[in-house]
């Protein structure tokens, strides 16, 4: 199960002291927290922050779209797994096929 107060407070933890592997640790215990890391912190894609955002369908979708930005296995398989998400997937990011 996710451990939402430990990531929130990781994540705020980094706009105090800065970003660190142990805050980006406890961020990726929650798939929002770990989408917001890679978003507002890291500013980049990171294999540890793309895992853990791809355990819910939506956060696997905005990673995709807002941080990769393209088409990766693991994110569309964990988008997938919403029929919503998934046609959004196909819509913003699969655009080609």
């Amino acid at each position: 199960m996710f451990d939402f107060d430990k990531a929130v407070k990781a994540y705020l933890l980094t706009f105090k002291e800065g970003p660190s592997d142990k805050t980006r640790i406890d961020a990726c215990l929650d798939p929002q927290y770990a989408y917001e890391y890679a978003y507002s912190v890291d500013k980049c894609p990171r294999d540890d922050t793309r895992k853990a955002a791809c355990e819910e369908s939506f956060w696997a979708y905005l990673y995709a779209k807002n941080i990769d930005g393209c088409v990766r296995d693991d994110t569309i398989k964990a988008a997938s797994k919403t029929p919503c998400f998934a046609r959004l997937y196909k819509l913003n990011v699969d655009r080609k096929s």
